[in-house]
């Protein structure tokens, strides 16, 4: 007998508000400060620039040869510079012969290059590994180092130019996750405070060793993307400070995605994308306009901030590079704006009667925030408000042991359950933009972590289990088990959870009726407040219209609830009309689909790719962002058209899911 199952991970099991974020948005449209890609500078240029005689189209001419890693004989593919005890900034990146075109990747090794600069010019000294691909380097709690490369080979080494030892191949428990591919490949990864190591999948999964630098790593959430079109891969992880941090890339579209989390478990999705063709633009205003950029890689200081984004970029479309022509890929270091110290100065949890916040800006080494701000420019609040172009305004201000205090009125609204930190927003003297981010005083860095296994039946009982992953004890909450048949929840159980210390199991049975079109979700809470459901609704559901020639296909084990709907010709479109503030769309991901117009209340949004390397359905093919309150409609339109230029890209539609 077959079931459905989904599964709700708890958000943040350390707080206790809940409610409307602070601040009210300006404009529909993200401020300068408010997308990652705002924090890219212009790159200096090391030398001068080149454009004769060297490989390239003119997209790319005149540019920097000293920048990154970049060569004639060898192609380079992905690194990340890291400083070491030398002073010097080291590279592990994946190389192989240019002669061999781009296709001859899969017979790279991970070579060693050095310079005395972040930017470059980078001299390659030899070989660390002979034959592997998309190599990532983690300085370790110890001071030692980690090398991890596709397939999930593990290397340590006292020194960054080797020996390198390997450890083994890197042990994963799926624990029950279904439909979860690439988990070998791509992978990102860092070594949290109390030695466990966390790492970030190629498809958005979080998996978490608690000792072992091999694992067992366990699943603890999956599928953290907005969307799995445009084939999402390449992402990187990093902490600075309080926050996790990831960037990925979707290969097909070209596009990109910047989340941050407080736990690594649990993630929240920034507006806007954290580069894009844009960007690659020197001091003197010279532009190069490449034609694909993945492989994103960040330089950290000493507080974890990233100071440098590091992409593998090349020429012309991947297919078009075929050696011993003018084409070639390489290594591009770009340099950041720095984030600023913030810090709250109320002790206080913030509430809807606090009367007013203080945050203080720290002084760095030649950095005195006093003589740099433009204060009244400042805008303090949660970042989807000041992102936007909303927040708090400064009323006061003063200098404290060097540090600028700024003092902003509270304006009354409550904090949004997802929301652990402040942002502040706003411009120097000379212009350029001032950011931060300060944790607010009801959080506490790398809290408790609540997550549950995804639920079994057998045999008539319902099997799952709750685990604190976080390194903090956590809070009692509940568990609420949901029965979900025909397009109706139904609270099936509930239970009262025990404060967990770290890696604490809670174990969860029970007898439930066995029914094959019933799907179970469980979902944690930490109060009693009003909890926001994704309502999932099947393709055949009233509110949903179809236009055009669909077809329904029963084919597939995991499609939701038996059937999905299936268009080819364009033009072909499918209606949500949906009562709140986001929705999803889910279909199927694999070589042969092709893609869809998405539309949100008539407006055209963009184009999504529904290419994947993986035959996959009921996958999420589209998110929302969050909308005003009220009735929108969610349309999809079919183009027809495939990534591959194939005559024909069928889609398809499996369910529809909203927020109310």
């Amino acid at each position: 007998m077959i079931f459905k199952y989904t599964i709700v991970i708890c958000l943040y099991m350390f707080g206790t508000l809940t409610g409307l974020s602070q601040g009210t948005p300006q404009s529909v449209n993200i401020v300068e400060g408010g997308s990652f890609k705002d924090l890219i500078l212009p790159i200096p240029i090391t030398k001068k620039l080149m454009g004769d005689n060297i490989w390239g189209n003119d997209n790319v001419l005149p540019r920097d040869l000293d920048n990154g890693v970049e060569g004639v004989e060898w192609s380079y593919w992905g690194g990340n510079p890291i400083l070491g005890k030398d002073g010097k900034y080291h590279i592990a990146i994946a190389r192989w012969r240019e002669a061999t075109g781009h296709w001859g990747w899969p017979k790279s090794e991970v070579a060693h290059a050095v310079a005395n600069s972040v930017l470059g010019p980078y001299k390659v000294t030899g070989t660390i590994l002979p034959l592997a691909h998309n190599p990532e380097v983690i300085e370790l709690n110890d001071g030692t180092y980690l090398l991890h490369v596709s397939k999930g080979n593990m290397y340590t080494s006292k020194k960054f130019n080797g020996p390198w030892e390997l450890q083994g191949k890197i042990k994963i428990d799926q624990r029950g996750h279904k439909g979860l591919t690439h988990l070998y490949t791509n992978l990102t990864g860092l070594q949290r405070k109390d030695g466990s190591f966390l790492f970030f999948t190629k498809r958005g999964d979080v998996m978490i060793s608690k000792t072992k630098i091999t694992g067992p790593y366990e699943i603890v959430s999956s599928r953290n993307y907005d969307r799995y079109s445009g084939y999402p891969e390449d992402p990187v992880i990093w902490k600075s400070r309080y926050q996790y941090h990831v960037i990925f890339n979707h290969a097909v579209d070209k596009k990109s995605v910047y989340m941050r989390s407080l736990d690594g478990i649990n993630w929240n999705i920034e507006p806007g994308e954290p580069y894009d063709k844009s960007v690659f633009r020197y001091s003197d205003g010279t532009v190069n306009e490449w034609c694909k950029f993945e492989r994103p890689k960040v330089v950290q200081d000493e507080f974890g901030r990233a100071t440098n984004l590091s992409l593998a970029v090349i020429d012309v479309e991947k297919h078009l590079d075929l050696g011993n022509d003018q084409h070639n890929s390489k290594q591009v270091i770009l340099p950041l704006l720095t984030e600023r110290l913030i810090e709250i100065v109320n002790t206080d949890i913030i509430t809807s009667n606090t009367q007013e916040v203080k945050i203080r800006i720290k002084a760095e080494k030649d950095y005195n925030p006093a003589d740099t701000i433009d204060i009244e420019s400042l805008r303090l609040g949660v970042s989807e408000a000041v992102n936007f172009g909303g927040g708090l305004k400064p009323v006061a201000s003063k200098v404290v042991k060097g540090d600028l205090e700024v003092t902003f009125i509270w304006d009354g609204s409550e904090i949004g359950s997802s929301n652990y930190d402040l942002k502040i927003l706003g411009r120097a003297m000379t212009g350029e933009v001032v950011f931060g981010y300060a944790l607010l005083p009801q959080y506490r860095e790398d809290p408790a972590s609540l997550v549950t296994l995804p639920i079994k039946i057998k045999d008539s009982i319902l099997y799952t289990e709750v685990e604190n992953f976080g390194l903090k004890k956590s809070a009692p909450c509940k568990l609420k088990i949901f029965k979900y048949f025909n397009q109706k929840r139904e609270l099936l159980k509930q239970f009262d959870i025990k404060a967990l210390k770290a890696y604490e199991t809670y174990k969860i049975k029970f007898p439930v009726e066995g029914d094959a079109r019933v799907e179970y979700e469980a979902l944690l809470v930490s109060t009693e407040e009003e909890t926001r459901f994704w309502n999932k609704v099947d393709d055949s559901d009233f509110s949903i219209v179809y236009k055009g020639n669909w077809s329904e296909n029963k084919m597939g084990k995991s499609i939701y609830f038996g059937a999905e709907q299936v268009a080819t010709d364009e033009g072909a479109s499918a209606a949500f009309f949906f009562s709140g503030t986001q929705a999803r769309c889910y279909g199927r991901i694999s070589k042969e689909m092709g893609s869809f117009n998405v539309f949100i209340d008539d407006i055209f949004i963009e184009k999504i790719d529904c290419y994947f390397g993986v035959d996959l359905q009921n996958m999420i093919i589209y998110q929302t962002k969050t909308l005003p309150l009220g009735l929108h409609k969610l349309e999809l339109v079919a183009t027809g058209e495939h990534y591959k230029g194939n005559d024909k890209g069928p889609v398809t539609i499996d369910a529809f899911s909203y927020i109310e």
